[in-house]
């Protein structure tokens, strides 16, 4: 297994509610995991920056919520020199593009799923996501 997959693989362990992944390829196995901490398991407060939040301002129903359909690295934008596909406001048609998640280093297009406009980015471009974690809130 490439080395670059397995720092890959413990970074987004490390950024994520993961504790643990296990990948099996070619007759090989890695196992990583992360220590659990029976402490203060609250993250710990930070001032807000500009962009977009981690968290709804509101709270929404699950039907205007966006969700990522994999595990990966959210990306607002093709490049850091591109504009982002889109904008808190913007409205949107089922199959535009929303963002890219990069996931095992392919890049992943995610569309739209229904016409609406976006009402809130609830993550940062560069972000590890989850499967299932809201992305977009999406008012139809």
């Amino acid at each position: 297994m490439d080395i670059d997959v397995i720092e890959r693989l413990i970074r987004i362990v490390d950024e994520s509610t993961v504790t643990e992944i296990e990948i099996k390829e070619e007759g090989k196995s890695i196992r990583i995991s992360r220590a659990t901490q029976d402490v203060d398991s609250s993250p710990p407060v930070t001032a807000p920056q500009g962009g977009p939040r981690k968290v709804p301002k509101r709270e929404h129903t699950p039907e205007n919520l966006f969700r990522s359909p994999m595990v990966g690295s959210f990306y607002r934008a093709s490049s850091e020199e591109e504009a982002p596909f889109v904008e808190e406001g913007q409205q949107v048609k089922k199959g535009a593009p929303l963002c890219i998640i990069e996931a095992m280093k392919m890049l992943n297009m995610v569309e739209a799923d229904r016409e609406g406009v976006i009402e809130e980015i609830l993550v940062h471009s560069g972000q590890a996501v989850e499967f299932g974690q809201p992305l977009f809130v999406i008012k139809e």
